[in-house]
């Protein structure tokens, strides 16, 4: 009964708009609560989907349905008769998938990573079989196995945990006998191999080396198109990618040794190829003499040329590769240094394929969509793409299967959609019932392009389908059915409003907007004669406009400020509600000078009818008349007629449902068919799908309602601001009685601590609100549902509201009667059991009523399907060509079509959804993860913020180095560092939770499921103790003036050699700590590398934690003098205007105060800027560097960028849960823009220079890793010289210091204190109480006894 809620985030996108109902609350929980159906499981295939093969000697180890497998080889040298493989022997039973394996050169050990339990680690297992032996316990998100050292008894792996980004990858080595992983301090590392050569340990590195297939796309020519690095570890250099031909290798991977003198690499130029480089060094450069091809000669074969080369090995011992294309295993051997033609191996697969078959899936996790029937007498759900239909409460769940009456199609299907669609599971994205609460209308596509369906609740009735043309119809994104006759508004991804009359087939475009989402918020009127609907002028302004359905006219019916959106009609027909933006109220924001406004909008109304009174003025009523639960009685009867016309069919305008005689104008065939369900959906029928689809048009005027009168002239100057506070609301719903509804949000929609690296910056969280009633004849606010709302809607007769809400982290729905305040106590004024599914508290069991079966190929091939409509229809440019073969993308997507049988396991299912993202060649396309499709462990790992290495000696752990961080965060400050702990660097640590560590069972290992927990560390002291306030201490020689008494708690101080209890709380993520530690470290070395005249602040990402942290260093750092904006790892988002329009000030005056600092103005205007970038940084990230450089404000530094300059809009989400974004708008810089011709489409004709290239720094600076394991970074250093320059050149520096002025007053005191003050500082801290009236006298009088005797006598 509840599901978890899940968030999209987007990329840089222009304007975030919401739909009518945000119904994607799709999450995935653990699948382990999934039940298994095994009777209809997926047929054995004799082809698996193979990755990561690697061949040592006949032995050949691969992954297949996310296990490692091995086979052996025989017949390689017998190519006329072809190769042979036994059987495959499965390795491994791995809960999670296995990634990435290496096999030792001895062929006994294969190394791999896994998610065993929510975290990637490394793994080790015999060759012949066994138990999986765990090697690191690092909790990290990402570790890759890259080699075994020659003697196989240890492996290099990269990982990013214990780094301080969350894209780092850095080079870890870990013994197989046990230990804890060893930092290789090389910086980013994806690929490394070792080899001795001549009695030496050479090295070959790759950095950015991913695989070349699918990290970036087809003809990647971007700055992170990898880099190789050769030598020695401790003097590696970079090797010239440029061939003897002067072609430059732009996109390098799967990086490692041939022999001793070549490197093996796949390179993607085009379609990624299998290369092998012969190297030659001398003292000015290392550079590739001779560069052979290995795959080159399958390309040539039709059946595979469309696929990349992926997953490169060498077994160097005989000279074979091994690599995969379309999920097939080729080996090619060298003989004589001649590479012989590639063979592919037939591997007969028999797995299980256990992914394949067919399980129940938990209803609440799955929601996308639901509506209530006319009268709220049942419910229809869309889960998982399945629409189910029940009674609220009580009564059986009915399902629909697809239609089998079939309208003879206005449009063929290509083929390739045409094929997945026999073998898919149809899904339906959109469903509601028709006026008449018997039938359905869905959006499905059964076809392989989406269509309308129409169902009857009654099973004996056939379904039909329209089979409307589907380039007119185009991807059905909103769909509302009219109250009152058989016709649906749609909106579609193309922005166009259509009517639809889903008996006649009949379709008609209303409007149109070049918007992206530009239509919104549709409502029907309760007569069904006006359709109101939220239309944006621009990107950002938008107007309430409504449809005449009767004859297709539009027109305004409000004249914005800023924007109207969420029309709503009052039942009676004489207003039409809507939320406007049309007061700005700024208040200053508490950070940074500037005024911002957190809300703007309230509930407005149109008066429809130009004789009705102002609802403001309120109505004279005489002290007995009380509001009535009847009827109209918020008006007089002199106002208009209206209300008396609308009383025709009921109270005001009551829904009452039409028992008309249903003519089923299908029964005489001419038109629709009859499809086999077993058969492929061939339609069979012929004739003018017209003749039988004149509708009678005086049948639906014998009980329709009095149509709502509108006054359009002079309609947008009738609007009225309703007295309610401006805020943030939405989900307006019309209520009888002169009555709305709407959900209120707080102000501030997110929540402590969500801003930082560990968590997803901009999420698309509305909130959660408070649901209020408010009364047009009382003009009063009341409180229906207070928290936890996220949104509500209403049945189509208005008696029953549907209230989405969170409790305890979960979403639940729950159907109350509109308008009115939910129960909290039963009839004996007992608390009711809020938890229980009943009518008293409107829960709704969805969850153990529903159920969900979920077949996975069926599912894989809709997506499938689903991913190549959604490319097609919302790419930027509407012809996808792929260069780098030569041919249209579709042809290419037909041939992964064939493939899919292939596939086993979701892991295997989005590594062909990425290879196939690829091929559309530019930038943004990406397919998350969804349903993992097996059982899911998640243990929250624990971490100390330490790093820890092992001591023999001591018998413990000794800690390098204390993570700081935000010591006052909770979240985001080092444990070890907090107060009260006292634990130093140097310190031993020996047991956790009176577990002792040894060096097989490191830290690590003991923090599982630690996370948040409290835990008991023993530690032995052994370092001197002294933290910083002791030396600042010492400095200033303080200690000395202190009393010499000690105090007693000094005597209880720990000493060295002390064993200690230290009781502390395991953090969650220490990622946040050590970023903070890394920009501390930064910012202390550009302070002294410049002298504090050079100020540096990180901008890690361009949504809202960039921006934070922009602004959390900003101020300070600007007044140094210049500024270094480092960009580095940024990878983009949509705040970059924001922070350019702040560095592009310029100063134009300077406020000098009698006292205080000089302030420019400007506030805070920068001087000189240095930029620094990297290949990390990429999307609005490079859009504000190359802005940066075109606009003169300062130098860039360091290496080309990403390249990936197109923008998104949203993402889309799949059946199961995987989001797709693709981008959806170019980008066009300034300069680019003056050459095209304004008769021409500058969309198709052009794309910007960022994408594919990357920003080209002014100064190109890279980072090798001598200077990495030597803690340099030369970029920096780079930046702050040229910052220095700048500053030197620009005269800057000295602006501040040269206006600042002694004061004479300043100076007189000064001096003044200098000669009434002769000794040193000599305050007393402590003084006794002064004496009381009656000591004084005392001490006096004993004063004065004393003189007395002291007097001498004569």
């Amino acid at each position: 009964m509840h599901h978890n809620r899940h968030r999209a985030r987007s990329g840089r996108s222009t304007r975030s708009t919401t739909t009518n109902r945000a119904r994607t609350r799709t999450t995935v929980r653990s699948a382990a609560r999934a039940h298994y159906q095994d009777g209809d499981a997926h047929a054995a295939s004799q082809e698996g989907y193979y990755r990561f093969p690697v061949i040592r000697g006949n032995e050949l180890f691969f992954v297949c349905e996310d296990d490692v497998y091995a086979t052996t080889i025989s017949g390689l040298d017998k190519r006329e008769s072809g190769a042979e493989t036994t059987p495959p022997r499965r390795l491994t039973q791995a809960h999670g998938a296995v990634q990435r394996l290496v096999v030792s050169p001895d062929g006994s050990r294969v190394a791999f990573a896994c998610a065993e339990d929510g975290y990637t680690e490394i793994y080790v297992v015999d060759a012949r079989g066994g138990p999986m032996k765990q090697l690191t316990h690092m909790g990290a998100s990402y570790a890759r196995a890259c080699c075994f050292s020659e003697d196989g008894r240890r492996v290099y792996f990269t990982s990013s945990g214990a780094t301080a980004e969350p894209n780092g990858d850095e080079l870890w080595v870990v013994d197989c006998d046990g230990g804890a992983p060893m930092r290789m301090n090389l910086g980013p590392v994806h690929d490394f191999d070792v080899r001795n050569v001549n009695g030496k340990e050479l090295v070959v590195l790759g950095r950015n080396t991913e695989d070349t297939a699918t990290k970036h796309w087809d003809g990647y020519a971007g700055g992170a198109g990898g880099e190789i690095w050769y030598g020695t570890l401790d003097n590696l250099l970079r090797l010239d990618l440029r061939l003897p031909n002067e072609r430059l290798l732009r996109n390098v991977g799967n990086v490692s040794w041939f022999d001793d003198e070549h490197v093996a690499f796949t390179e993607a130029g085009g379609r990624s190829t299998a290369f092998k480089a012969k190297i030659d060094t001398n003292e000015f450069n290392t550079r590739i003499v001779d560069c052979q091809g290995f795959s080159d000669s399958t390309a040539d074969n039709e059946d595979i040329k469309y696929f990349p080369v992926r997953h490169l090995s060498i077994d160097v011992s005989r000279q074979r590769i091994v690599y995969t294309r379309g999920g097939d295993v080729f080996v090619a051997e060298v003989v004589g240094g001649e590479h012989k033609s590639p063979i592919r191996l037939p591997i007969e697969w028999r797995g299980p394929r256990t992914q394949l078959a067919k399980r129940f899936v938990h209803a609440d996790d799955w929601i996308e969509d639901w509506d209530l029937h006319p009268e709220g007498l049942t419910m229809m759900v869309l889960v998982r793409g399945q629409p189910f239909t029940m009674g609220i409460w009580d009564g059986p769940v009915l399902s629909y299967p697809p239609a089998t009456k079939l309208r003879s199609p206005q449009s063929s299907v290509i083929a390739p959609l045409a094929s997945l669609a026999q073998k898919s599971q149809a899904r339906v994205r959109h469903g509601a019932y028709l006026y008449d609460g018997e039938r359905l209308v869905f959006v499905s596509d059964a076809s392989g392009e989406e269509d309308i369906e129409v169902h009857w609740e009654e099973a004996e009735r056939p379904a039909k389908r329209l089979g409307l043309h589907h380039e007119l119809l185009g991807r059905v994104e909103r769909l509302i059915p009219s109250p009152e006759a058989p016709l649906v508004a749609i909106v579609n991804h193309r922005n166009s409003l259509l009517i639809v009359n889903v008996e006649t087939g009949e379709m008609r475009t209303a409007d149109t907007s070049s918007e992206v989402d530009g239509i919104d918020d549709l409502t029907w009127s309760p007569c069904g004669n006006w359709l109101a609907y939220t239309y944006y002028l621009n990107n950002e302004r938008s107007c309430i406009r409504i449809l005449d359905v009767r004859n297709g006219k539009v027109f305004d019916a409000t004249n914005p400020v800023l924007g109207d959106h969420s029309p709503a009609w009052d039942p009676d027909g004489k207003y039409l509600y809507f939320l406007g933006s049309r007061e700005l109220e700024p208040v200053y924001d508490a950070a940074t000078f500037g005024l911002n406004f957190p809300t703007v909008e309230r509930p407005h109304l149109i008066i429809l009818q130009k004789d009705l009174r102002n609802p403001l003025l309120k109505e004279l009523r005489p002290p007995y008349d009380t509001e009535s639960s009847s009827g109209s009685d918020y008006d007089s009867e002199t106002d208009s007629d209206v209300g008396r016309k609308m009383d025709k069919r009921g109270n005001g305008r009551d829904y009452m449902p039409r028992k008309k005689p249903v003519v089923d104008k299908d029964d005489d065939g001419s038109d629709w068919s009859t499809v086999d369900g077993d058969s492929d959906d061939q339609i069979l029928s012929s004739g003018d799908e017209d003749d039988d689809y004149e509708s009678d048009a005086s049948y639906y005027h014998e009980d329709a309602p009095p149509a709502i009168e509108i006054h359009i002239d002079g309609l947008t100057e009738r609007v009225v601001a309703l007295p309610m506070p401006i805020s943030r609301y939405d989900c307006l719903c019309g209520l009888e009685d002169g009555r709305f509804m709407v959900v209120e949000y707080p102000p501030s929609r997110g929540s402590p601590g969500s801003v930082g690296l560990d968590y997803s910056s901009d999420e698309d969280d509305d909130g959660l609100g408070s649901l209020i009633s408010y009364s047009i004849r009382d003009l009063r606010r009341s409180i229906l549902i207070h928290g936890g709302v996220s949104e509500v809607s209403l049945s189509m007769d208005r008696k029953c509201m549907v209230v989405e809400k969170e409790s305890d982290g979960f979403l639940e729905l729950r159907v109350y009667k509109a308008g009115v305040r939910p129960e909290e106590e039963g009839s004996d004024s007992e608390e009711l059991d809020q938890m229980r599914c009943d009518r008293r508290t409107g829960l709704v069991n969805l969850d153990g009523r529903i159920r969900v079966l979920v077949d996975p190929a069926r599912e894989w091939a809709q997506m499938l399907g689903e991913v190549y409509r959604r490319l097609r229809d919302d790419l930027w440019t509407e012809k996808i060509w792929n260069e780098t073969i030569g041919d249209d993308w579709e042809v290419m997507f037909e041939e992964y079509v064939k493939v899919l049988p292939k596939v086993s396991t979701r892991t295997e299912f989005g590594d062909l959804l990425r290879e196939i993202a690829a091929g559309v060649c530019y930038s943004h396309v990406a397919i998350t993860s969804g349903d993992p499709g097996r059982s899911h462990r998640r243990h929250s790992a624990g971490y100390l913020g330490a790093d820890f290495t092992w001591d023999g000696k001591v018998g413990g752990y000794r800690i390098l180095n204390i993570v700081k961080g935000d010591i006052w965060d909770d979240m985001r400050g080092g444990v070890l560092s907090k107060p009260g702990v006292n634990i130093h660097e140097g310190d031993i640590l020996l047991s956790i939770d009176r577990v002792p560590l040894t060096e097989d069972v490191p830290p690590a290992a003991l923090l599982i499921e630690k996370g948040g927990v409290e835990v008991l560390l023993t530690v032995k002291i052994d370092s001197d103790g002294k933290g910083g306030i002791d030396e600042a201490l010492d400095r200033l020689m303080l200690k000395k003036q202190k009393n010499k008494k000690k105090d007693k708690r000094d005597d209880n101080a720990p000493k060295k050699g002390d064993v200690i209890p230290v009781r502390v709380r395991a953090m969650h993520s220490e990622i946040d700590a050590r970023y903070r530690d890394m920009i501390q470290k930064r910012t202390e070395r550009v302070h002294s590398l410049s002298d504090g005249v050079v100020g540096y602040l990180h901008i890690p990402d361009m949504e809202s934690t960039g921006y934070s942290e922009f602004w959390r260093h900003y101020a300070s750092e600007v007044r140094k003098g210049s500024l270094i904006l480092d960009l580095r790892g940024n990878t983009g988002g949509h705040i970059s205007e924001l922070l350019l329009a702040k560095l592009s000030q310029r100063a134009l005056a300077w406020d000098i105060p009698r006292r205080g600092e000089v302030q420019v103005y400007p506030s805070n205007t920068p001087g000189p800027l240095v930029m620094l970038v990297d290949q990390r940084t990429g999307s609005d990230a490079e859009l504000m560097a190359e802005s940066f450089r075109k606009l003169g404000l300062g130098r860039v530094v360091g290496m080309r960028t990403w390249g990936g300059l197109l923008a998104i809009n949203g993402v889309a989400e799949l059946i199961d849960g995987s989001e797709l974004s693709l981008p959806s708008q170019n980008v066009l810089l300034v300069d680019e823009a003056k050459g095209v011709d304004a008769r021409s489409d500058a969309t198709q004709a052009y794309t910007n220079a960022v994408e594919n290239r990357g920003v080209i720094p002014d100064v190109t600076v890279d980072i090798s890793p001598a200077e990495y394991s030597r803690r340099e970074d030369p970029q920096l250093d780079t930046a702050v010289r040229e910052a220095l320059q700048l500053l030197k050149d620009t005269g800057a520096a000295g602006v501040a210091t040269y206006l600042r002025k002694i004061r004479e007053d300043e100076t007189t005191a000064a001096e003044l204190e200098r000669k009434l003050t002769r000794k040193p500082w000599s305050f007393s801290t402590w003084a006794p109480l002064p004496p009381t009236k009656e000591e004084e006298e005392k001490q006096l009088r004993a004063k004065r006894r004393a003189g007395r005797n002291n007097i001498p006598r004569p």
